[in-house]
């Protein structure tokens, strides 16, 4: 459950159909999967290649910062990275699937 004094905001990107979208969402409101609650704020013409991605998104790099310091109403503002397992990896710098340590989420390596 979102405790009552956070703001979830999830950050999502995606290509498909020849192109890179990025949205954002706030997520603890009644539908957060309406299309009134996904707000788009970047798409390009071109692969998720992590050149393109570190191009694209370093405008907004500063913002994100500025948002998961800041307090609305009282409430904490927490932002979540969101989107397939090949842009989560070039997100957080990992190699993907054929790196030594594959996981998003934990520190298990491909041998074990």
């Amino acid at each position: 459950a979102i405790p009552e004094d956070e703001i979830w905001t999830k950050l999502d990107g995606d290509h498909g159909g020849g192109s890179f979208k990025m949205c954002f969402q706030i997520i603890n409101v009644r539908k957060p999967n309406s299309i009134r609650n996904v707000v788009p704020f970047l798409v390009f013409a071109a692969k998720d290649t992590p050149a393109n991605l570190a191009t694209a998104l370093q405008p907004f790099a500063e913002q994100v910062c500025l948002l998961q310091t800041t307090r609305w109403r009282g409430k904490s503002i927490s932002v979540l990275l969101y989107g397939d397992y090949e842009f989560q990896t070039t997100q957080y710098g990992l190699s993907g699937s054929s790196g030594v340590h594959p996981c998003l989420h934990c520190k298990i390596t491909r041998t074990d």
